[in-house]
């Protein structure tokens, strides 16, 4: 999955203090490796945003990483980026018999 964001002016800081407390969750979940086999973050060279990368293991691995963010502690701080960015792409690339079999990317 690939997504780009802008930041919301005045958002940057706390959106990247956010982002690195989710980074610390998914590994302290040992997400990394065996579910989600690669996830970068680079930020846009104008520093006003950043792209993602998520690559998973397959679709049941898609499914577990998104049970174990749900059950995330911080959950109601996750969810308030949603005010601090803007989604400027958000592409999801599988075939469509892995996407059948992840419900939540479907």
């Amino acid at each position: 999955m690939n997504f780009s964001y802008s930041y919301v002016d005045g958002k940057k800081e706390e959106c990247k203090a956010i982002l690195n407390k989710t980074i610390e969750y998914n590994r302290e979940s040992k997400m990394f490796g065996p579910v989600l086999f690669r996830f970068t973050m680079k930020e846009h060279a104008d520093g006003n945003g950043y792209d993602a990368q998520e690559v998973f293991v397959d679709a049941v691995a898609v499914e577990k990483y998104y049970r174990n963010f749900e059950a995330c502690p911080f959950m109601e701080e996750c969810m308030s980026l949603a005010t601090m960015i803007t989604t400027t792409k958000s592409e999801v690339v599988a075939t469509a018999e892995e996407k059948s079999k992840a419900p939540t990317i479907a």
